[in-house]
C-alpha cells in the first residue's frame, strides 16, 4: 500500500494511520485507543530493530 504525503508513525496531535483529524472529545476518544494499539503493534518489532541498530553502531530507540 502506498500512502504518499502522510506520517505513518504515532505522533502527538496527529490522527492514527489512515484516519482524518477529528476535533474535540470525539477525536480524542477515537485517537487515544487507536494510537495505543498501533504503538503496541510496533513495539513487537522493537527487539529486532534494536539489534540491527546496535550492529550498525546506532543508539537505541526508547519507543517505536
Amino acid at each position: 500500500m502506498v500512502i504518499p504525503g502522510t506520517y505513518n508513525l504515532p505522533a502527538p496531535g496527529m490522527p492514527p494511520i489512515g484516519m482524518l483529524p477529528v476535533a474535540g472529545l470525539g477525536g480524542w476518544l477515537r485517537d487515544r485507543p487507536v494510537r495505543f494499539m498501533v504503538k503496541r503493534m510496533l513495539a513487537a518489532g522493537m527487539p529486532a530493530l534494536q539489534r540491527a541498530r546496535h550492529e550498525l553502531g546506532l543508539p537505541p530507540l526508547h519507543n517505536p
